[in-house]
């Protein structure tokens, strides 16, 4: 009995792993896990209630770095930024780190000039109906800072430092 526990188990966390519906044999819940993938906004993803928990745990934890975010306020009066958000709502390190970058964007003053898109992908980095195979995406979340269409830096899964220290490199041009 308890071998035959243990393959079910096993079966069952490899098919949750693989994001498919199941129905737990000791119980008639469903467990699933939705992946959204293509272009997506904040509304959506907080349809997702795996990730929007963890997400909002994780916002209303960050403190930001005020001084840092007043230099960041500087640098963006002095271009116009686009934000390309590549995430997965399975990700682990989107939940802890995307809530941190919104966090910052909401803190900016309403002046500031950027724009933020985000494209979620799959476990295989794909993103239904945009080719996003130019981006070079390995690793996720990745943040892609572009300036006149020209990206000047990326944060790939974590920043090095703090998020607020990394966009404010990327936003100098500091290597």
């Amino acid at each position: 009995m308890l071998v035959m526990l243990f393959i079910m188990n096993m079966l069952l966390d490899k098919t949750y792993a693989q994001g498919v519906v199941y129905a737990a044999p000791e119980s008639k819940e469903t467990c699933t896990e939705k992946i959204i993938t293509g272009k997506t906004d904040l509304e959506q993803l907080e349809q997702v209630p795996e990730f929007w928990m963890v997400y909002l745990r994780h916002y209303a934890d960050y403190g930001i770095d005020r001084e840092k975010l007043m230099t960041i306020a500087r640098e963006l009066n002095r271009k116009s930024i686009k934000i390309m958000a590549v995430i997965g709502t399975w990700c682990g390190d989107t939940k802890e780190q995307l809530p941190v970058l919104q966090k910052i964007l909401d803190n900016l003053p309403k002046d500031n000039k950027f724009v933020i898109e985000y494209i979620g992908v799959n476990r295989d980095k794909i993103a239904d109906g945009l080719d996003i195979k130019h981006l070079d995406i390995n690793f996720i979340p990745v943040f892609i800072f572009y300036e006149n269409d020209q990206e000047i830096g990326r944060i790939v899964e974590t920043p090095s430092s703090t998020m607020e220290n990394d966009i404010v490199r990327i936003l100098r041009g500091d290597k």
